[in-house]
């Protein structure tokens, strides 16, 4: 069973950074980020399974729709990934956002794809990489 968690403290912020994710995370960048909200999901062993961050402020702007941001995202298998992409989005629909987009980090000054098929050329300079058995 997984278990929610929003992060508010500097303890739950520094296990936030712990979870590998697509780039290195401290708790300075994550504060630097401004995010509206960050989250875990915990195992039956308090472990952290997946985390994200949340932007519905200050986004891009997009005409008719209110855009909110799914960042810091990892997860560790597909069950977690699900559960903690259900939760963003509903948590994005509360705050009045009509369209989710991610993986986006605040900002495309950060990190912001997602590597989904691998070719078979060698990755370029700053080409995104992520595992290939990320849900």
């Amino acid at each position: 069973m997984l278990t929610v968690r929003s992060v508010e403290t500097a303890n739950e912020q520094t296990r936030f950074c712990e979870l590998k994710g697509l780039s290195t995370l401290t708790p300075r960048t994550l504060e630097r980020s401004r995010a509206d909200a960050h989250w875990i999901l915990e195992g039956d062993d308090g472990g952290i399974q997946a985390r994200c961050s949340l932007w519905w402020k200050n986004v891009p702007q997009l005409p008719d729709q209110r855009i909110g941001l799914i960042g810091h995202y990892a997860a560790y298998d597909t069950a977690s990934a699900v559960s903690l992409l259900q939760l963003a989005c509903k948590e994005l629909a509360r705050q009045g956002c009509t369209l989710a987009v991610g993986p986006m980090d605040g900002s495309t000054e950060r990190r912001y794809r997602l590597l989904s098929e691998r070719g078979t050329e060698p990755p370029f300079f700053l080409e995104p990489d992520n595992p290939d058995d990320w849900p």
